[in-house]
């Protein structure tokens, strides 16, 4: 049962980074309607397997996994704990409807430029700095939802997309410049990054 409990913490980000890879290989390949069906189903699949996370929360408490099984101040932790069931939830739910939404707004020249494995590498990251138990991982899921974001806010041709991409560029650049220097004090300090559960 130990297993089924770690993969279902790592199931919110699994299925969509695993699926954002298969989405790049049909985007080689441009085949946009099985793109499109391909993350509308990724998307769907999305919103049980959060929904068995809270009910799984609900019956054994704080879930934490420990990537490799290393001890916490060396390995990769994953907590699912009431807040982040409770936002990866959210995350599940609107993900779907932006995905729906997505079907008919956003056009084909977009969807040809891996639109879907972007959108799906963007809830990957969203869930992946939810699920973080360590601020170092923090710092790099976000760094994975900004790239992620970054490109899909310059995939048009418009001038205006283009200036606002790179206002957004740069202050994120900024922003994360300043993140991963108090990331280091703090490790610097108190000699771990460890958030506590």
């Amino acid at each position: 049962m130990k297993l089924f409990d770690s993969w279902l913490v790592l199931s919110p980000i699994l299925v969509p980074f695993a699926g954002a890879a298969l989405l790049v290989f049909l985007s080689y390949y441009q085949r946009i309607k099985v793109q499109q069906r391909f993350s509308l189903v990724l998307s769907i699949l999305q919103l049980p397997l959060t929904l068995l996370l809270a009910w799984r929360f609900s019956q054994k408490g704080i879930l934490v996994m420990q990537a490799s099984n290393w001890p916490a101040p060396f390995g990769i932790s994953f907590v699912a704990d009431a807040l982040s069931v409770l936002m990866v939830v959210i995350v599940a739910m609107v993900g779907l409807a932006v995905n729906i939404y997505a079907l008919s707004d956003i056009g084909k020249d977009h969807q040809r430029f891996a639109y879907h494995p972007l959108y799906q590498l963007l809830i990957a990251g969203l869930n992946g700095a939810f699920l973080t138990g360590d601020l170092f991982n923090l710092y790099v899921w976000f760094e994975i939802l900004l790239i992620s974001s970054f490109v899909l806010l310059s995939l048009g041709n418009d001038r205006a997309q283009i200036r606002g991409a790179l206002s957004y560029v740069l202050l994120n650049l900024i922003a994360s410049a300043f993140f991963l220097m108090a990331t280091g004090m703090l490790y610097g300090y108190s000699g771990s990054l460890n958030l506590p559960i």
